[in-house]
This record gives C-alpha cells, structure tokens and sequence, in this order.
C-alpha cells in the first residue's frame, strides 16, 4: 500500500443485514500515515439510534444498539515487517429485536423519522484533540420466517379484494352513469419484499337506462363511462404514513414510496389486459300492448393483471410512551380517472410490508439511481426481475431517502454522530 493511502480503512462486505446477524469486517492501518497523524488508539462501535423530531425543538431519541471494541492503542501492536498495513478484526452480532434502517422526512409537515445504523471507527489522538470519526451505514431488516413465500406460490391462492362504486357525470348536465373498481391481492397477513406479488383490478362500467335504438348499438359508438383499457391510464401506487410522537406533540409523514403503474411509468411487469365484450342488459323489457319500448344499460368490463415487488423498509412500530413513539406503515392506492369533473374513482388497501429474508442479503455498492417515476428522495440500486410465480430477485436493495447516505452534510446524522461517546462510557466489549 502506497503512502497515499489513508492512515484509517474500513472494509466491509456489500452486505444488507438481518437481525440476529453478524457484523464483520477490517480496519487497515496504514502506520506510515498512522504515525504522521499520531492517533493514539483506534476503536469501532456499532450503534443504532431512532431519531424524530416534530420540529426544531420536540427532538429525541431511542438508543438501539451500542456496542464498542477497542482495536489498537500506541505501541500494542505494529504490522508485519514486509507490510506497512495492519489489519485489524472486528465482529458485533445485531440484536434479534430491533426496527428496520428508515429515513422519512416532509417538507409540508416539516417533521423527520430516522432508523439509523452505522458502523462508525474513531482514531483519538492526545488530549481528544481532533477526533477522527468514519460512519459506514448499515441496512438493517428484520428477519422473518419464509414460510410466506410459500403461501404466495401456492397452487389455491387466495384473494383479498377492496371494491369502491362511484355515480360519474359527463359534463354539469351530461350523459350519468355508474363506475365499479376493484383491487385484489393476495389473502395473506403480510406481503414479504423482494419477491414478485400477483395483483389484479377490474374496472366496471354501466351507463345511464336508455331505450336501445337498434341492435347493433353502439358498435361502432363510443359510450359513456367506458373503462381503462391500458394500464397507463390509471395509477397504482404504494403510500407511506409516518406517524411521530414527541412528547406532547405529533405529526404525520406522507409521501409515495413506490408507483407501480401510471402515465410515465415502467411496469415491473407485464401488465395482462382482458377487454370483455360490451353487453346489452335489460331493465325494462318491451311490451307492444302498452307500446313501451325496451330498455337496458350497457355494461363493459376490463381486468387487469400483473406483479409488483416492494423493496421500501418494512412496517414498523416502537417507542417509549410519553416520550418518543413512531411507527411506519403503508397503503396501497388505486386511482382509476374517468371523463368529467371529479369523477376519478379511488380506492386503498392496507398492506403489511415486512422484509422477506431471515439472513443477510449481498448486494451492491449503494449509489443514488433515480427510477423513470421516482420522487427526488427515491435512492435504490435495480436489477432485472427474474422468471418464476415469486422468484427472488438477484440483487435487493431497500429503497432509502438519499440522506440515510450522507453523513457528511445530514442533520440527523450529525446528531448521531455526537452520540458516540468517548471509551469507556459506552458498551465495550474486550479486545
């Protein structure tokens, strides 16, 4: 190694972490930088800390995890004699029963939630004078059994199904009539991310009763409502509500984590379209004796099939009463628009979102990609989706706000970073 090298290198896996797993890794000391810069211990710790605030003075925080090691002091311990590099071990395993790595913050409410691991390293040098800290963020999920990954590949999968009906106007004095839309998916507790979910919508028109002119109309008309036959003609998107109790006061986070359809976007899959044939159905029936004529509603149909995968921090909830509370959770949002004033048609769906692995996940170098339909926060690395009813995806990565990275420049990991203590004040455990 150079002497351009850092006198400080942190090596670690591309690793996404479990709960209940471990947390390894080198720290390399380069000694002829080591020397210039006179640190006089180097020490590693493993926190975690949830952060919120309201506003600017309702701040707290929950520590998590604080585990510390001490891994070289001055003169304990120098490199081999071919070598000007020291490498150095560490290993901390995570607690089984700790939230998932999160970052959500709104302008319009102004308030922020944050899950926040690091692996930080810290050289002191006499005096704690100029202090040097390294924070490598972790992503952290919780680990669950994958039996739900099972029940989702079962042959007799069964359905939960949302519906909303809506009377539609074409127009202040318009052609009426009436829209249904339903949003099914599967029938099962929780929906694990990183793994394709199947989902379907049906969208059902029937127009205002009028007498039928003839027996071929309206073939070669246009009638009002007609449903959506491309699925970029309606939106469905994943909504994610933060709720956040500081004390005496609260606020709520919403925002869009994830669209899976609408004008502009790339669906993850193939969308299936089946445009059932138009039908004439009867209300009233012709009666010659009394000269009254037939009349009926046309009624047109359109289902919609495709899958989606979730890769945003699973549903979570934790906090000490009275003081700090937090919890994230998440809805699915349909939104079928139809011609005339409001006359879009919406409906949601609960959905439970936990993290679909029960070790650690390879993954690659974290870096800001923002998606076709993304939000400026969205950050997530991609990869193609593979074949199979609910095959995993090769490389998973958990869609975090762009400040969960940066630790240079965060507000709220300048916070954290004032929470590591000096040795022997927090947790440490022997070298």
């Amino acid at each position: 190694m150079s002497s351009s090298s850092p006198a400080i290198e942190v090596v670690l896996p591309p690793l996404t972490y479990c709960t209940g797993s471990y947390v390894e890794g080198e720290v390399h000391l380069n000694f002829r930088n080591l020397q210039q810069d006179k640190f006089e211990n180097i020490w590693v710790t493993l926190k975690g800390r949830v952060q919120a605030y309201v506003d600017e003075e309702e701040r707290k925080s929950i520590t998590l995890v604080d585990l510390g090691r001490v891994l070289w002091t001055h003169g304990a311990e120098y490199p081999p004699p071919d070598s000007d590099v020291l490498r150095l071990f560490f290993r901390f395993r995570l607690p089984n029963d700790i939230p998932p790595s999160f970052y959500h913050h709104t302008i319009r409410s102004g308030g922020t939630c944050a899950v926040l691991y690091s692996l930080t390293t810290v050289g002191v040098r006499p005096g704690w004078s100029g202090i040097r800290k390294i924070h490598n963020p972790l992503v952290v999920l919780p680990r669950i059994d994958l039996g739900l990954l099972r029940a989702l590949s079962s042959v007799g999968l069964q359905w939960r199904t949302v519906n909303e009906e809506k009377k539609v106007w074409k127009g202040l004095r318009g052609n009426e009539g009436s829209v249904r839309v339903e949003l099914s998916l599967p029938d099962i507790a929780m929906l694990p991310l990183f793994t394709l979910i199947p989902y379907k919508i049906e969208v059902t028109t029937n127009t205002a009763p009028a007498t039928r002119r003839s027996r071929n109309d309206p073939v070669n008309t246009q009638i009002y409502p007609s449903p959506p036959t491309s699925a970029a003609e309606m939106s469905l998107e994943l909504l994610r509500r933060t709720n956040v109790y500081v004390e005496r006061r609260d606020t709520t986070l919403k925002s869009t984590a994830a669209c899976f359809l609408g004008p502009g976007v790339r669906a993850p899959e193939h969308v299936t379209v089946d445009v059932v044939e138009k039908e004439w159905v009867v209300t009233q029936a012709a009666d010659a004796r009394t000269k009254t004529k037939e009349k009926g509603v046309w009624v047109q149909s359109t289902h919609f099939s495709s899958r989606f995968v979730l890769d945003v921090p699973p549903t979570f909830s934790l906090g000490d009463p009275g003081r700090l509370q937090v919890g994230c959770e998440y809805r699915m949002k349909l939104c079928v628009p139809f011609e005339g004033l409001g006359n879009d048609v919406k409906v949601e769906m609960p959905v439970t979102a936990v993290s679909g692995v029960d070790t650690f996940i390879r993954h690659k170098r974290h870096r800001a990609i923002q998606r076709e339909w993304d939000p400026p926060e969205g950050l997530s690395l991609r990869s193609r989706f593979p074949q199979g009813a609910t095959a995993i995806m090769s490389e998973r990565e958990v869609v975090l706000s762009p400040e969960y990275w940066e630790v240079h420049t965060d507000a709220e990991w300048r916070d954290f970073g004032k929470s590591i203590q000096a040795p022997g004040t927090a947790t440490f455990t022997p070298a």
